[in-house]
């Protein structure tokens, strides 16, 4: 898929929502990159005392209701269906911030220019080609207050690739962009972000999949203690980058 309304009508599929997180977050490798991505956008609100943030496309509130410490979040979703699956999360969930949920589209956002400190997304911009990621990173800018942040996942070239040589083409539904590290850098730079950090995710990927597998042997705990040991240790090709960036 390659267009903005063919990934909105994949994600419009009823089946999709029912299933995303139990798809794709329920094992000891998905658990500890969650936490990761997580950990950034946590630790990033309190070293720079952020009040308010705006979530794109939070689908059924994976990273939602981990983040603590602001005053007001709003989580916006074109996705009816998103959206109905989210709000039953919310009444009956307690969440660490106090969060609202509209329906709306990145590409025109529904909100005053300098509304949020920070602006974080997990697999979204990466479903979009150049021309389209331009205007969301257009509209993330007018909305982000003055030295806002902007964080979201950047797949790994190098490791991504050697991955889907091995997957049946129907396993890649929607299209993602694959980056380079320098290349990402480069691309926010263009579209007037400063990159801050890039912060590895899953940095031995073959060794931590195969450990993950621990899980359906009902060892599940043991597996994601293993996999955030081996986490520890740097490589230059992890599995993807947790960027934040800075408005200038």
């Amino acid at each position: 898929m390659y267009n903005r309304e063919k990934v909105r009508e994949y994600y419009r599929n009823n089946e999709v929502v029912h299933n995303y997180t139990a798809t794709r977050f329920t094992t000891p490798l998905a658990q500890v990159q969650h936490r990761k991505q997580v950990k950034v956008v946590n630790e990033t609100i309190k070293k720079y005392f952020l009040d308010t943030a705006l979530e794109l496309a939070p689908g059924p509130l994976r990273v939602t209701t981990d983040i603590m410490g602001l005053k007001r979040g709003c989580a916006m979703d074109y996705s009816e269906n998103m959206l109905k699956s989210a709000a039953q999360l919310l009444k009956n969930h307690e969440t660490k911030a106090p969060w609202s949920l509209q329906r709306g589209d990145a590409f025109c956002l529904p909100y005053k220019s300098a509304t949020f400190d920070l602006i974080y997304s997990f697999r979204f911009i990466r479903h979009f080609q150049d021309t389209d990621r331009e205007k969301l990173f257009a509209e993330a800018w007018r909305v982000l207050k003055r030295d806002g942040f902007l964080i979201f996942d950047v797949p790994n070239f190098f490791t991504e690739t050697k991955i889907r040589r091995k997957l049946d083409p129907a396993q890649l539904a929607v299209y993602d962009k694959l980056w380079y590290r320098r290349e990402i850098i480069n691309e926010m730079k263009e579209n007037r972000f400063t990159t801050l950090t890039l912060s590895n995710n899953i940095n031995h990927f073959d060794v931590q999949v195969y450990i993950s597998r621990f899980h359906k042997l009902k060892l599940g705990a043991l597996a994601r203690k293993l996999i955030d040991r081996i986490d520890q240790y740097p490589s230059e090709h992890p599995y993807e980058w947790v960027i934040l960036c800075q408005k200038r």
